[in-house]
């Protein structure tokens, strides 16, 4: 409790790697009671109270988190014998530019974990990743970010398997996206619809098929709900279409029926390629379903 004239403040720090101390904005330095709020921002003097002794680990260190195995070995190995109704994953980025690798490694860490825990087709529910990066005024012909997600997608195919993309919530300057209260809110719908089996639309919008149309491409989807509609404003954002020469240019897209878009492009008069929120940072796309949740973005090509 504080007194009037002068205190003494002392602050209990804890670091296990790194060094120790205070990282933040002069401006999130306070203190807060019921009817004021100080400052602690400006220059302190301090002094060391107690420095708690090193001691020696139970054992020898075995590498940094990033070495294969130290992850798995002292946070999943010890819970195998527990009953689990299912797992959530939201990782990727540190294997952004191995998006080929991904679809491999990932697919065999579910398969594994249902393996050790003696649940061959317990649900896996996982998080595609949030946009990154500056906004860029034309189409990205490659993107990392979005071979990454095409990965996530791709392990789809596993069974009791559920992903819930957050390309709409990303920071361009943030790798950790804040608003962590929405993508809890998906993956809830998620596990009640695919592990729970509620009426509840759980799935976004995701490519089923694509046809050519003259030159336009119809886009049909599934996981639409009551039907296919547009966030925030009149124009669909996110598609792009290229012809032969590979070059991809911002098309016009349409609703036209409850789960299908046609796409097309004044550029482009033989198109062979549709894209849609292929880029690191896609935030601007808009194409949702019934249940406000953001369309999976895709590729129809495989282009280097």
């Amino acid at each position: 409790a504080f007194k009037a004239g002068k205190n003494s403040i002392t602050v209990r720090i804890s670091n296990y790697g790194g060094d120790a101390g205070f990282r933040a904005k002069p401006a999130e330095f306070f203190l807060q009671t019921a009817s004021r709020k100080v400052s602690l921002a400006g220059t302190w003097n301090y002094k060391i109270g107690y420095r708690l002794t090193t001691f020696d680990r139970p054992g020898k260190e075995f590498g940094p988190n990033t070495a294969p195995s130290v992850l798995y070995n002292s946070m999943i190995n010890p819970l195998k014998n527990l009953s689990i109704k299912g797992a959530i994953w939201y990782q990727g980025e540190s294997n952004v530019g191995r998006g080929l690798q991904y679809r491999d490694i990932f697919k065999r860490l579910i398969t594994d974990w249902r393996t050790q825990f003696n649940q061959p087709d317990f649900p896996f529910l996982y998080v595609q990743l949030a946009g990154l990066n500056k906004k860029l005024k034309q189409p990205q012909a490659n993107s990392s970010w979005a071979e990454l997600r095409e990965a996530q997608d791709f392990n789809l195919n596993l069974k009791n398997t559920a992903m819930v993309t957050a390309i709409d919530l990303g920071d361009s300057a943030n790798i950790h996206p804040t608003n962590k209260q929405e993508v809890g809110r998906r993956l809830a719908l998620a596990a009640e619809e695919k592990v729970y089996n509620l009426p509840v639309v759980g799935t976004s919008p995701r490519l089923e098929s694509t046809q050519k149309q003259d030159a336009s491409f119809i886009v049909h989807f599934s996981e639409v709900g009551t039907g296919l509609k547009i966030n925030n404003t009149f124009t669909l954002k996110g598609f792009q279409i290229a012809g032969a020469d590979h070059v991809f240019h911002w098309a016009k897209a349409e609703i036209i029926n409850k789960n299908s878009v046609k796409v097309s492009a004044k550029e482009v008069s033989d198109p062979e390629s549709v894209r849609y929120a292929w880029e690191d940072n896609p935030g601007d796309a808009n194409l949702i379903n019934s249940g406000n949740l953001p369309a999976f973005p895709f590729r129809t090509d495989q282009w280097k």
